[in-house]
């Protein structure tokens, strides 16, 4: 049996591509242009489906006589922790430190939080101005440690100007997130669910947000933009993913 749950990483993978994840974008922005920037991955659904798959594979191999039959707990535990650990080697962030290099970003970190069955897991640091977010952002999406910048996932790209921070996702990048094909069956039962939120804070009352596709939620200094993927797939294609946020 152990050597059937070798196998495990591989599901991780492929579940990664479904639609049991969302990721969320948070970013406090200050009057003079400085700020913390959060990227997460709320993985908490992934993780639930990935231990039933598994648990039932189990029962699939139950007569293996290799199989020690430890606690059926225990057995669970160490699949959660096994896949957290596969997950936090496989997770894009500072492996090689190069967040660090940037100018003007400090501070960087990474979290996982699983308290109460959660799942989510991040990267946060802080900006001296927007101008080094976009290239710290450019630097944490490279797929290898000699990747050149322009051949990482294209970034969102943020700017702040006269008190407005706008944030903004090409097409080729959105269709790298949810197809190009947005009627695929296939790609629809992917993405059903997967929501990629942005989150903008400030020391002051937002005055006004906009976000063609998106559903905007406005709280005192605090704007959550919600974006349903596949539900306003036609609008955000059409649009990209751009927000507007007037703070000071």
């Amino acid at each position: 049996m152990k050597q059937k749950l070798n196998l495990i990483p591989l599901l991780v993978v492929c579940l990664t591509l479904s639609s049991c994840f969302g990721i969320e974008e948070k970013i406090l922005i200050h009057k003079d242009g400085t700020g913390t920037f959060t990227y997460s991955i709320d993985a908490t659904k992934m993780m639930t489906e990935m231990i039933d798959m598994i648990e039932k594979l189990d029962k699939a191999f139950a007569s293996d006589s290799t199989d020690t039959k430890p606690n059926k707990n225990d057995k669970k535990e160490d699949l959660r922790n096994g896949t957290i650990e596969k997950m936090k080697e496989d997770f894009i962030g500072n492996k090689d430190g190069r967040i660090n290099n940037v100018k003007g970003i400090s501070g960087y970190s990474e979290f996982i939080d699983t308290t109460g069955g959660k799942f989510i897991m991040g990267v946060r640091f802080n900006f001296d101005k927007v101008a080094s977010l976009n290239e710290a952002l450019k630097t944490m999406l490279m797929k290898k440690e000699k990747e050149k910048k322009s051949d990482a996932i294209p970034p969102a790209t943020y700017e702040f100007k006269d008190g407005v921070l706008t944030r903004e996702l090409n097409k080729k990048a959105v269709e790298g997130l949810i197809g190009s094909d947005k009627d695929d069956k296939m790609t629809k039962a992917l993405m059903k669910d997967f929501k990629y939120i942005i989150v903008v804070e400030s020391d002051k009352d937002v005055k006004t947000a906009t976000a063609p596709g998106a559903t905007i939620k406005k709280t005192g200094n605090k704007v959550v933009i919600d974006y349903q993927v596949m539900d306003k797939s036609k609008e955000i294609i059409k649009a990209n993913m751009k927000s507007e946020v007037k703070i000071y």
